[in-house]
C-alpha cells in the first residue's frame, strides 16, 4: 500500500509524488510504500528497506535476517530519519557547490497550482531540490 506523506519542505534524494499549492504556500508529498499504516500506535517493528530516499519500508521477516537495517515502530521515528535524509541532501548539495562553483542546477518553472504524479512527470519533475523564486504566479525549482 502507499502512504503519502505531506511536509513543508522537500526532501531532494525522495521522489516526489505530487506538489500542492495552498495558501500562497508549496507543499511536497511523497508516496511511501509500507506494508500497513505507519502511525505512532503501532506495535509492529518495520524495516527501511534499502535506503532512506527510496520510501520503501517492509516488515523484519520479509528481509535477510543478516542485513543491516534501520528498524522503526512508529510514524515519528520515520519522519525524524526523514528530516536527516534531507539535511543531508543539503548538506552534500552546499558542499558539491563549493567544489563546483559554476554549475547551475536544473530550473523547472511551474504555475503555482497543483500537480498530481503525473503532471508532475509531463513537467519532467521527478526530484525537487529547492524553491528558487516564486513571483507569485509561477515558482522556479531546483528540479530534475
Amino acid at each position: 500500500m502507499y502512504q503519502f506523506l505531506k511536509f513543508e519542505s522537500p526532501i531532494p534524494s525522495c521522489e516526489i509524488h505530487s506538489l500542492s499549492f495552498e495558501d500562497g504556500k508549496w507543499y511536497y508529498t511523497y508516496a511511501l510504500n509500507t506494508p500497513f499504516e505507519l502511525t505512532n500506535e503501532n506495535d509492529r517493528e518495520l524495516i527501511i528497506y534499502e535506503y532512506i530516499s527510496d520510501l520503501y519500508l517492509r516488515l523484519p521477516d520479509t528481509v535477510h535476517p543478516e542485513s543491516v537495517n534501520l528498524r522503526i515502530k512508529t510514524l515519528d521515528e520515520y519522519l525524524e530519519w526523514l528530516e536527516k535524509q534531507r539535511l543531508a541532501d543539503i548538506s552534500y548539495r552546499m558542499e558539491w557547490k563549493k567544489k563546483h562553483p559554476n554549475a547551475k542546477p536544473n530550473i523547472v518553472k511551474l504555475r503555482n497550482q497543483n500537480y498530481d504524479h503525473d503532471s508532475l512527470l509531463d513537467n519532467g519533475v521527478h526530484y525537487i531540490a529547492s524553491m528558487i523564486n516564486n513571483d507569485g504566479e509561477f515558482t522556479e525549482f531546483a528540479a530534475i
